[in-house]
């Protein structure tokens, strides 16, 4: 059970109601924004171009509005605000709520492919890209333990909401596969939190396939360092994901994990003999670094 405190409730409903007033006052940017008006909008940012960085209640900015409206009409303005004020990308929430989502995150969970598509790709937007893909959102919307618990990370975002497609974008315009959220949580633990072995054995099946293609490209002559394997990782907990899927009594997911790990030794027929590795089960994990 979450334990919210009604004070925090009544400051978010407060925040909630702010940011709903806003909308709804004339001539401000918020109106403009909510009713897609283009010619509104343009008209304000040529008055004062700081109005792109007006803040409102919960600490968003005109372009995060845009992208949570949606509409086609929304985006195609954030498309042209973004290419005459590029850096607009990197805003991020400001207040503790939602505090470092940014329009990547929007678009991933709102599933806007194209979009996303088109934030990684442009030429004008390049030197913003780390930015974006690196930007995590740690709010108390997304703490663990909050139904939108996605892992801070873009990529996080796209695992943890079940969006192999969306993953594929990421991952083509560098994502980091290793990154982990602050409670150390890897890609892997998140899926185990969120219960997706799918996306788990896909996540799971591109790392051992990008290990084979860097090995693959480091000369001979250089030294690796041996990395433990995506799976084996320790969140900040002491936990692998099978281990943390034991510990918050993921059930299904628990049993998903120990099957994928079978070893078959022979097959006769419909009998088989199966080994199960007992590391991770009945041992001490810490100093294992295979």
């Amino acid at each position: 059970m979450l334990n919210v405190k009604k004070s925090d409730v009544d400051s978010n409903q407060s925040e909630v109601e702010q940011q709903t007033e806003l909308m709804y006052k004339d001539n401000t940017i918020w109106t403009a924004v909510f009713n897609a008006d283009k010619t509104a909008i343009n008209n304000l940012v040529d008055i004062d171009q700081d109005i792109i960085h007006t803040r409102g209640a919960v600490g968003e900015c005109p372009i995060h509005m845009l992208f949570l409206y949606g509409s086609d009409a929304h985006l195609e303005i954030a498309r042209d605000l973004i290419i005459r004020f590029p850096f607009i990308v990197t805003q991020i929430y400001n207040k503790p709520v939602y505090y470092g989502e940014n329009i990547l995150h929007i678009a991933i969970v709102k599933r806007y492919t194209t979009m996303v598509e088109w934030l990684l790709s442009n030429e004008h937007l390049e030197s913003y890209r780390q930015q974006l893909l690196t930007a995590t959102a740690t709010g108390d919307f997304f703490k663990i333990g909050q139904p939108s618990y996605y892992g801070e990370t873009p990529l996080g975002f796209a695992c943890c909401t079940n969006q192999w497609d969306m993953v594929e974008i990421l991952l083509k315009y560098g994502a980091d596969m290793d990154a982990t959220d602050s409670n150390g949580n890897t890609i892997l633990h998140m899926l185990v939190t969120c219960n997706l072995p799918e996306i788990y054995a896909k996540f799971k099946a591109r790392w051992i396939e990008q290990q084979a293609s860097s090995d693959n490209d480091k000369t001979s002559g250089s030294k690796s360092t041996k990395q433990r394997k995506l799976w084996n990782r320790l969140n900040k907990n002491g936990f692998t994901p099978l281990t943390l899927a034991a510990n918050i009594s993921q059930s299904k997911m628990l049993s998903w994990l120990l099957y994928e790990r079978k070893k078959i030794q022979w097959s006769y027929g419909n009998v088989s003999c199966i080994l199960h590795p007992l590391d991770q089960l009945d041992r001490d994990f810490h100093d294992d670094v295979s």
